[in-house]
């Protein structure tokens, strides 16, 4: 079961969107990566049953290309979430438990220096084979408990700054590439100058520009992938400058990449893509998840077709 589909308190606005991506890119700017010794809240996303694949296009059209035919659903899945100390095995327990968290006093505090109380961080830990879906859907759900400090784990030396964007490109290559529905999300209406966009297809491939830079199948060999984003990190240091960051000097670019992958990508390459990112020189912090405001897998089941 994903929690993509489960119950929600209400629908957000969009100033409600952007309130929330302020007060997260507050209380993430120029941090150090959270630690197992800070205080936090790890949710750990765990595959169960990884369910049974199914076609994305049940019935396809004569002009459906190859790659969307091939693209796949999956149906029955189960996850299991150790939020804390606490095992959910549905959707309405993960509302329940994040919205129980964010009200509790003790999961506030002030660090040294600070004005006011700040949440503790909600750490998101899924397993690799988690798909990406179930993961931007457990974010929307903290989104809507209010978890106002949200981090993915394992990423790198500074906590990171991210956002779904509801983007204008929901559906790519006929029906081969669809993002996640998500409620919590910012209009992707105003890009920043330079920002640049790392698709994650389906398979776990991850390309640029049309042009593959990592393979799923040969895990240990990211050098394309790396190249890539040391060379965008070189040229985001030259459009918009860089700063550093703590004792050690960290160079940092406010330069924003947007992940635009795949609803059903295993998270591993989602996760590849911001550890390599976060690793460059100057080192990229802020990221963004192409997200819909739809159900665009159920639109193409109905025989809607998009450009290609």
């Amino acid at each position: 079961m994903t929690i993509a589909h489960g119950s929600r308190c209400h629908v957000p606005t969009i100033l409600q969107c952007i309130a929330l991506t302020a007060t997260l890119t507050s209380l993430a700017a120029q941090q150090p990566a959270v630690t197992a010794s800070d205080p936090h809240i790890e949710a750990r996303i765990q595959v169960v049953d990884p369910g049974r694949q199914v076609p994305r296009l049940p019935e396809p059209k004569p002009d459906d290309g190859a790659a969307a035919r091939a693209a796949f659903s999956i149906e029955g899945r189960k996850l299991e979430w150790r939020i804390g100390q606490n095992v959910c095995v549905d959707a309405a327990t993960v509302e329940r438990e994040l919205q129980a968290l964010a009200a509790k006093k003790s999961n506030w505090h002030r660090p040294a220096g600070a004005e006011r109380d700040e949440p503790i961080p909600l750490v998101i830990a899924p397993d690799a084979e988690v798909p990406w879906i179930d993961v931007l859907s457990f974010y929307d759900h903290a989104m809507a408990s209010r978890m106002e400090f949200v981090q993915l784990a394992e990423i790198g030396p500074l906590c990171h700054w991210f956002v779904a964007k509801g983007v204008g490109d929901p559906v790519a290559d006929g029906g081969a590439h669809v993002v996640p529905k998500i409620q919590y999300n910012e209009p992707d209406d105003a890009p920043a100058a330079w920002r640049r966009v790392i698709y994650v297809r389906q398979t776990g491939a991850v390309e640029f520009d049309g042009k593959p830079v990592f393979d799923p199948a040969k895990k240990e060999d990211d050098k394309p992938l790396r190249d890539l984003l040391a060379e965008l990190a070189r040229r985001s240091r030259e459009k918009i400058g860089s700063r550093e960051f703590g004792p050690q000097k960290l160079e940092i670019c406010d330069a924003e990449l947007l992940i635009h992958a795949d609803s059903w990508c295993r998270y591993e390459s989602v996760h590849r893509v911001l550890q390599v990112a976060a690793s460059s020189k100057p080192a990229f912090w802020k990221f963004s998840f192409a997200c819909g405001e739809y159900d665009f897998e159920k639109r193409l089941r109905d025989g809607e077709r998009f450009p290609k």
